[in-house]
């Protein structure tokens, strides 16, 4: 395990209770999740205006070439900002992830037709395609954010559950990012 991944299990462990399954009816009482709350709305109170701001500058730099939408859900499931940019003559979607809990983002791309998901890349700046490299550089220029590293992605938070995601398929995306890709 890498001084990142023991940082990151410590880090979800403080927002997601051990040993309880998600469905319990006291698990929305436990101390972690109402921490989780607390954190994202927190989050939405201070960053909120921010993450407007760049999805206006987001829109500037694609003049109007690309649907953006912002897909932020207020609920904690997603425990992160989130917006995507679509090209709908090349149906691909870009969905930008920036944690509430951590300083780190993700951004995925999928390709898809009539609304299937038919290829998926969890971290397409790695690529630089010229979108994700433009995504990459404005997102960082309001945040104070990292790539999270694509080979932590779905590690295992050990004896988690969250919701319908039974313990030992939670992972550090949904800890952190979002429970699953938004497609239009």
């Amino acid at each position: 395990m890498t001084n990142l991944e023991e940082k990151l299990l410590n880090i979800a462990y403080g927002f997601y209770p051990k040993n309880i399954e998600g469905l319990d009816s006291s698990y929305n009482r436990q101390k972690e999740i109402l921490k989780l709350i607390s954190v994202s709305e927190e989050a939405i109170s201070n960053e909120y205006k921010k993450w407007g701001d760049f999805q206006n500058q987001l829109s500037k730099s694609f003049n109007k070439e690309k649907i953006i939408v912002d897909r932020t859900t207020f609920f904690i499931s997603q425990p992160s900002f989130g917006v995507q940019l679509t090209e709908i003559k090349n149906n691909v979607s870009y969905n930008i992830y920036l944690s509430f809990l951590i300083p780190f983002y993700y951004i995925s791309k999928l390709k898809y037709s009539n609304g299937i998901i038919i290829e998926e890349d969890n971290n397409p700046s790695e690529i630089y395609d010229t979108n994700s490299k433009i995504l990459e550089d404005l997102l960082t220029s309001y945040f104070d954010v990292v790539l999270f590293p694509k080979t932590l992605m779905e590690v295992i938070v050990p004896n988690v559950s969250f919701e319908t995601i039974p313990s030992g398929e939670f992972t550090f995306r949904n800890a952190f990012f979002n429970k699953k890709n938004i497609i239009i």
